[in-house]
């Protein structure tokens, strides 16, 4: 009898997931309770964005509980593309060896309005990390853009 033999894909496996309301402020405290974001209904969804008054390099983090292992990995923002301008904000990593900057958080422009889409930022670190930081790069009076979730997901 001969053997079956399925082939193996390798694909990211989530990790950990927060939901964007669920954001800190810079001294730990929530940042949805403090009114740095503004949070809203999306049919089943609820999403958040940080408002228009934060100033610039100010910032909202997420601590997702558990140390992401060192190697490679990908934080995963699920955003809602609208029409509405945005501030430039970028993303850090955060570990024991101080912050590392990712790069801009970038809706694509092609994504059709009104609908979901995900922002894939790969991490590659020698040590583990724990922390995500959205820093508002921009001296503009611009909210971030419409944030569902931010995930971890390993490689």
């Amino acid at each position: 009898m001969a053997a079956l033999i399925l082939p193996v894909f390798a694909q990211a496996q989530a990790y950990q997931k927060a939901e964007a309301e669920s954001a800190y402020k810079g001294d730990g405290g929530s940042a949805k309770q403090d009114g740095q974001l503004e949070v809203k209904s999306v049919g089943d969804a609820t999403v958040a964005r940080v408002k228009d008054s934060m100033a610039q390099w100010g910032y909202v983090t997420y601590w997702m509980g558990l140390p992401t292992p060192a190697g490679e990995s990908k934080i995963r923002f699920r955003v809602l593309k609208t029409e509405e301008p945005t501030a430039r904000y970028i993303i850090y990593v955060k570990s024991a060896e101080g912050q590392q900057m990712l790069g801009d958080l970038v809706v694509p422009a092609d994504a059709a309005n009104d609908s979901f889409v995900d922002v894939d930022m790969p991490v590659n670190f020698s040590s583990e990390w724990s922390g995500i930081i959205v820093k508002k790069a921009s001296g503009d009076n611009l909210p971030s853009p419409w944030i569902d979730s931010v995930s971890v997901l390993l490689q």
